[in-house]
């Protein structure tokens, strides 16, 4: 918009309280709006409940957008990239857009196995990777938690063999355990850089920035040489996308400052600008306004009573194995001996009734195809009516298909 000579970037009040009330129209730093940012840290140290740096995100247009610049800071072409094994299928296309090889990371019902891990990079036998991708909360397919002492093990890993993780923490605040359960911690937290911040002996060692932003602080006062820990380990991506809208195409990248920094200077958010400068304050309103915790809780208790009703369903089919998730979007299945999903589609079809099927979740292309007899299953949007009525049309299927064997 055209602006008197010599004025600043061009804003629009009317959005906000009186200490928020500019919604910016021209650029943004790198990492982001600073009123976003300060939103940001603010509200996800609360949901979380553990402190978040103030100079540890970078705003994104959502976690695939977060993966890709990670991988763009952190990678090169011709990288190995772990993924827990099954896995979100459409994360493999942006490690694969990146020239990323991709391999698979030894994976139980709990989740990425690091004892078996550690034991093959000690061995040789699984080269040591540039990156690890894991969703550890509520995880896409197969809705489990990692445990707290894999989660720390992966940690120290990382650390001794130098590999960053892309920890995918897209679910973590849509879990609904048992009341006064705490909650796993996220990576992050676990990560030294993070550990020795909270100590206070946290240094970020940053160039200053030329025009102010989010980086124009240099670090604790109170470090000393003993405790200095510049670098981290982890890099958290999640969004809004579960928690809020879809369409917002807003998120965040976590990182020690010096990892988020790194990131920040992608060509792209540098001559853009940033991500999504409108968009992020208009969040950072209803955030403000208490409009987002409302969501989040609405969320939380729709999704509980969805994966209740389905599980309940499935399990009074009797001819499916499953895990109860306690949080995410979804439920993975195991069929019963014989039946594969190949098979099943075409009565899955006929009964009306859809799903994922589990060999899309495989990290490489096996024949017979991984997961062949799994499927995915979504709780998350559908009424527990239509989602009982489901795992009643899908049991019908299966019995189609066993009767047909």
């Amino acid at each position: 918009l055209p602006q008197p000579e010599g004025s600043g970037p061009a804003t629009s009040a009317g959005v906000g309280d009186s200490e928020h009330a500019a919604v910016p129209l021209g650029y943004a730093d790198n990492a982001g709006t600073p009123g976003f940012l300060k939103t940001a840290v603010r509200w996800l140290s609360a949901a979380y409940g553990s402190a978040v740096h103030p100079r540890s995100l970078v705003t994104t247009n959502g976690v695939s957008h977060g993966l890709d610049l990670a991988c763009a800071a952190l990678s090169s072409p011709g990288d190995l990239i772990l993924l827990e094994e099954p896995c979100y299928f459409l994360a493999k296309q942006i490690f694969t857009g990146r020239h990323l090889r991709v391999a698979g990371a030894p994976t139980d019902a709990s989740g990425i196995d690091t004892t078996a891990l550690a034991a093959a990079l000690a061995s040789g036998a699984i080269e040591v990777p540039t990156l690890v991708y894991v969703i550890p909360s509520h995880s896409n397919p197969c809705g489990t938690e990692l445990p707290l002492d894999r989660r720390a093990h992966l940690v120290k890993l990382a650390g001794q063999y130098g590999f960053t993780i892309l920890s995918d923490d897209v679910y973590h605040l849509l879990g609904w355990s048992a009341p006064g359960a705490p909650r796993l911690p996220r990576l992050i937290e676990l990560d030294p850089w993070w550990i020795a911040w909270q100590a206070g002996g946290c240094v970020d060692t940053l160039p200053a920035a030329e025009s102010g932003g989010p980086y124009t602080e240099t670090g604790s006062a109170e470090a000393t040489p003993s405790t200095v820990v510049t670098t981290g380990v982890v890099v958290s991506v999640s969004s809004f996308t579960k928690i809020l809208s879809p369409a917002l195409r807003l998120g965040w990248i976590e990182a020690a400052p010096d990892l988020a920094h790194r990131i920040a200077q992608n060509g792209v958010l540098v001559s853009g600008g940033g991500a999504a400068a409108f968009t992020s304050e208009v969040v950072a309103d209803v955030i403000r306004s208490g409009d987002q915790d409302v969501v989040l809780a609405q969320l939380c208790a729709e999704f509980a009573t969805g994966c209740a009703a389905l599980c309940d369903a499935l399990e009074a089919a009797g001819c499916f194995t499953f895990h109860r998730p306690q949080g995410g979007y979804f439920v993975w299945v195991a069929l019963p001996d014989g039946v594969t999903t190949e098979a099943l589609v075409p009565h899955a079809n006929k009964h009306g009734v859809t799903f994922l099927s589990g060999s899309r979740c495989g990290v490489t292309t096996a024949d017979p195809p991984a997961f062949n007899h799994h499927i995915r299953l979504c709780f998350a949007y559908e009424t527990p009516e239509r989602l009982k009525k489901g795992a009643t049309l899908l049991a019908a299927a299966v019995a189609d298909v066993k009767a047909a064997l």
